[in-house]
């Protein structure tokens, strides 16, 4: 795990799937220094549906997505660190967040969490190991035909952090934000599946990318 940087930073990026590590990249693109911290549970990190992606060539497995993803923020100076922001709160210059006990500093913070999908039992078999046989019933039958289906989704969209801080929720759930991607708290920022959409890579990282501008143009200039 990288070590979170001591001073104040410019930003706080709570997640490090697509949108997280896009935001990062182009704010450490713009001068700006961005802390990356996941705890490696979104779904960004395994898209159900890989498929080819603005410079991405081929359909790409998750993995494999974000790899490349984060090979991209670290060489433009990104720092990414593994941990659970446990609190943020407000103070005079912007935000404080306690990340597995070290408390960090930052003037702006995107929210980029992700979707949270339930773990669930795909066949019961590896629950009967040990055991020296095992029956797996199947029972055939003519099928309906469904005319139209309807998807529904279960994924848990973790926003505590920010509801805490008095940003508000959507009625299914999500981040309510702005065109650029800015919550009702000044300097709090989201993008991605935590913000009603399409839970597309794709847009999740165009959404980054509007944040990223948005949180340059809103922070002091540049010393340098």
């Amino acid at each position: 795990m990288n070590a979170l940087p001591a001073s104040r930073m410019d930003c706080l990026v709570v997640g490090g799937g697509p949108a997280g590590l896009v935001a990062a990249t182009n704010l450490a693109r713009y001068g700006r220094q961005a802390c990356v911290v996941d705890r490696g549970e979104t779904r960004g990190q395994r898209p159900r549906h890989p498929r080819r992606g603005p410079g991405v060539p081929g359909a790409q497995p998750g993995s494999r997505l974000l790899e490349r993803i984060l090979r991209q923020a670290e060489a433009a100076g990104v720092v990414v660190c593994r941990g659970v922001v446990e609190t943020l709160a407000r103070d005079g210059l912007g935000f404080v967040a306690e990340v597995d006990g070290v408390l960090v500093r930052a003037r702006c913070v995107l929210i980029a969490t992700g979707a949270i999908e339930p773990q669930t039992v795909a066949c019961p078999l590896p629950l009967r190991r040990g055991h020296p046989r095992v029956w797996l019933h199947a029972a055939a039958a003519p099928a309906p035909v469904v005319d139209t289906m309807q998807a529904i989704r279960f994924a848990r969209v973790p926003v505590d952090l920010a509801v805490a801080l008095g940003a508000r929720r959507a009625g299914d759930g999500h981040l309510e934000v702005d065109i650029r991607q800015s919550t009702c708290v000044p300097g709090l920022y989201a993008a991605g599946d935590v913000v009603a959409g399409l839970s597309e890579v794709a847009v999740a990282m165009a959404e980054a990318a509007v944040a990223a501008t948005a949180i340059h143009r809103a922070l002091p200039p540049n010393r340098h």
